[in-house]
C-alpha cells in the first residue's frame, strides 16, 4: 500500500494479515508523456480497516488509540470516502523550466 491511510481494495482486505505485500492501494497517478504530473488516493474511512492496517504494522490497540485515537473515534460516527488529488508542481516545474535545482524522486 502507498501509506497507512490509503484505502486498500476491498477484495484485498483478507490479505492484510496473511500476505500484506500483496495488498493493493486505491491510489492513482496522472501521467503525461511518461511523466507523473499528479497523484492521489482514496483514504481509509472505516475504523475496522484502519485498525486492521495498524495491527498489520505491529501496532497494538493501546498504541493505536494513543497515536490515532482521534481518527478511530471519528470513524465510529461515519465518514465519507475522502479522495485526495494533488498536482506535482515541483515535478511539472522541473520538466517545464528545466530547473537544475529541482529533482525527480523515484
Amino acid at each position: 500500500m502507498h501509506h497507512l491511510f490509503t484505502s486498500p481494495f476491498a477484495e484485498d482486505l483478507p490479505l492484510l494479515q496473511s500476505d500484506p505485500g500483496s495488498v493493493r492501494s486505491r491510489a492513482y497517478d496522472i501521467i503525461c508523456n511518461g511523466q507523473e504530473i499528479a497523484s492521489g488516493s482514496i483514504r481509509i474511512h472505516s475504523r475496522e480497516i484502519l485498525e486492521s492496517v495498524l495491527r498489520t504494522l505491529g501496532m497494538g490497540i493501546e498504541e493505536a488509540k494513543l497515536k490515532f485515537g482521534h481518527m478511530l473515534e471519528a470513524f465510529t460516527f461515519g465518514a465519507p470516502p475522502a479522495r485526495r488529488y494533488r498536482a506535482g508542481i515541483d515535478r511539472t516545474s522541473h520538466r517545464v523550466g528545466e530547473d537544475a535545482k529541482a529533482r525527480v524522486a523515484h
